[in-house]
């Protein structure tokens, strides 16, 4: 009970993000003819486009508030993550883009960002190539030295959240619910399904509930008499 409807039209508004202090929605929108970052009210009110990206840019995915409310973090259509100053119009700030992560297997990649540690400092995503996913969690690390300011904690796996503690993180990799520490590197098994197609896992703020997103494929037997 106590479904509200925020967006209703024919546009695509995809990955909803709390702020903080819980007062706006952070999502993505094609609202403007592309891509591009957007807030609103939890009533429904309020629409803000909050980036309105250059013309060779192909627009904005994915935004993440950071812990206190001053930064959004959001991945640019195509390869790379930008940062920008929550507090500050669009026009008025020059994004900080994340850094090149060294090459994988001789490809050149990029980091797309996903979502803060808890103390601000930390940031986790996964790294792609030009072809496909290069698979696993990595975090960025912007405190460390320029050349090790990545390190891979996964070999598979997307989509994660940072626990409260500032080190563990639930994801999914290969159709189940998994618990990383990020400082042993050691990952085990919260949930899988026979029978389920398991996608992005969301804990709740007491981290007491685990939210996750699920297909069940049904299929029918059907016969069709062919006319004469």
């Amino acid at each position: 009970t106590g479904a509200r409807l925020l967006t209703n039209d024919k546009i695509i508004d995809r990955a909803p993000r709390w702020s903080p202090d819980n007062r706006r929605i952070a999502f993505f929108s094609n609202k403007s003819g592309k891509y591009e970052i957007w807030t609103i009210q939890p009533d429904g009110s309020d629409r803000r486009q909050l980036t309105f990206s250059a013309p060779d840019q192909p627009g904005f995915l994915d935004p993440s508030w950071s812990p206190d409310g001053k930064r959004i973090l959001f991945s640019l259509r195509g390869g790379g993550s930008l940062i920008m100053d929550a507090t500050r119009a669009y026009q008025d700030q020059q994004l900080f883009a994340l850094p090149t992560p060294p090459m994988e297997q001789g490809e050149k990649t990029w980091f797309v960002a996903y979502n803060w540690a808890p103390d601000g400092n930390r940031i986790i995503g996964t790294i792609w190539d030009r072809k496909d996913e290069v698979p696993g969690l990595v975090i960025y690390d912007p405190q460390k030295p320029a050349g090790s300011q990545y390190e891979r904690i996964t070999e598979t796996g997307n989509s994660a959240y940072w626990l409260r503690d500032n080190r563990r993180l639930i994801y999914y990799a290969e159709n189940k619910i998994r618990l990383v520490d990020s400082r042993t590197k050691k990952s085990m098994l919260l949930l899988s399904s026979p029978t389920l197609t398991m996608e992005e896992a969301i804990l709740s703020p007491d981290e007491k509930w685990i939210y996750y997103a699920a297909t069940s494929l049904e299929e029918d037997i059907w016969l069709l008499t062919l006319p004469q």
